[in-house]
């Protein structure tokens, strides 16, 4: 039910978007009954495509087989309503008679165009739920392992066993990711959605593009680096995921994203990065010009440290680790790997919120067996 109040708030944000466009841009060539028939399409197309989609891909068992009759149900629903919108109640506003094959162009074209954003939403959905399951997932394996050590603190091979579970948990925990989805089938897909939709919709073929890059390296397999990902590939991923969100907003985001020094060659723990940044596009009010979000990236080559911040204004709803959940989640992840050899400080103001992350790299050259985790604790 909390799901479904956000689907009904977005889509009645999302009409009273598009009509206020309309009214003010149209005036007095403002029709309601032409606006309200457009408007349930592209909901009907959203909201039944979504249906269709998570059926097939999400749920189990033969449920999966109720997808295939409501994509049916989707497409004729939509030409049905396209049609409805020409043949009829148009000619009550302009004499211009449309044939068949005009209208069903025109709504395949709609279907197509909003279709997109179901799958889009499909991989929110999915993504979420796959936050969760991690969440759980790693929780339960670090009280795990907190009380295994416990009880094997004064054992010889304390410490290399310790280091092997490590490993293998950081391997299960990519291989759990990537057994969720195939990727291969995945990327099939995007690209057929990009090649069918990218001559007519030239900016909606770009996001499927970007959206192919965003799961690609949300999947990659770090086992051949020891766990250890790309800081370039990193970087990318993260302005990647800044650009999607942009093309959402119409380039209306107000956000800056930095890197300095050089990231070419160096090694760090996949994803940490990018959980701060998703902090501030989640929680942040990303939309007064005066007060822009600001993420700075700096390599640190005297240290061999990676400096990450982040400076937003808050948004009306929670701080980003408001719960203290995700805050804790996130230090045992770091002194799971680096031990003591990370800096995090977080600045909770009143209308601002910042964030200092320090934490080490790794040469490509120098890829070690395993974290390591000196006494001394360097910071930007």
């Amino acid at each position: 039910m909390k799901g479904l109040r956000y689907y009904i708030i977005g889509a009645l944000i999302y009409a009273t978007w598009v009509l206020g466009l309309d009214i003010i841009f149209t005036g007095s060539h403002f029709k309601w009954p032409l606006e309200l028939l457009a408007l349930v399409d592209d909901l009907w197309i959203f909201f039944t495509g979504s249906a269709a989609l998570y059926l097939i891909f999400i749920s189990k068992g033969k449920t999966k087989l109720y997808g295939i009759p409501v994509a049916l149900l989707s497409m004729s629903g939509c030409f049905l309503i396209v049609y409805v919108y020409s043949a009829v109640v148009h000619l009550r506003y302009d004499p211009t008679v449309y044939k068949l094959k005009d209208i069903a162009y025109t709504a395949s074209q709609d279907y197509t165009y909003f279709f997109i954003y179901s799958i889009g939403n499909l991989f929110v959905v999915r993504f979420i739920q796959k936050q969760k399951e991690v969440r759980i997932f790693e929780r339960r394996q670090l009280e795990d392992e907190q009380a295994r050590l416990q009880l094997e603190k004064k054992n010889a091979l304390l410490l290399q066993e310790k280091l092997l579970l490590e490993k293998d948990l950081l391997q299960s925990e990519n291989n759990f990711l990537r057994a969720q989805i195939s990727p291969h089938f995945l990327y099939n897909c995007l690209n057929f959605f990009y090649s069918e939709v990218f001559e007519q919709q030239p900016r909606v073929g770009e996001a499927v593009l970007l959206l192919a890059q965003i799961m690609r390296y949300s999947l990659t397999d770090f086992s051949a680096t020891n766990g250890l990902a790309s800081l370039h590939a990193e970087v990318d991923h993260i302005r990647n995921v800044i650009e999607m969100h942009q093309m959402r907003f119409a380039q209306n985001l107000q956000l800056e994203f930095s890197a300095e020094g050089n990231v070419a060659d160096k090694l760090i723990a996949p994803m940490i990065l990018m959980t701060l940044v998703e902090n501030v596009l989640k929680h942040g009010d990303l939309h007064d010009p005066s007060c822009p979000a600001r993420i700075q990236c700096k390599v640190d080559t005297r240290q061999k440290m990676i400096c990450f911040s982040i400076k937003n204004k808050k948004g009306k709803g929670q701080s980003p680790f408001s719960s203290g959940i995700g805050h804790e989640n996130l230090r045992q992840r770091l002194t799971k790997l680096f031990g003591d050899n990370f800096r995090l400080v977080i600045s909770d103001q009143t209308n601002v919120y910042c964030e200092e992350l320090s934490m080490p790299y790794f040469d490509r050259l120098q890829v070690p067996e395993h974290f390591s985790k000196p006494k001394t604790v360097l910071s930007c």
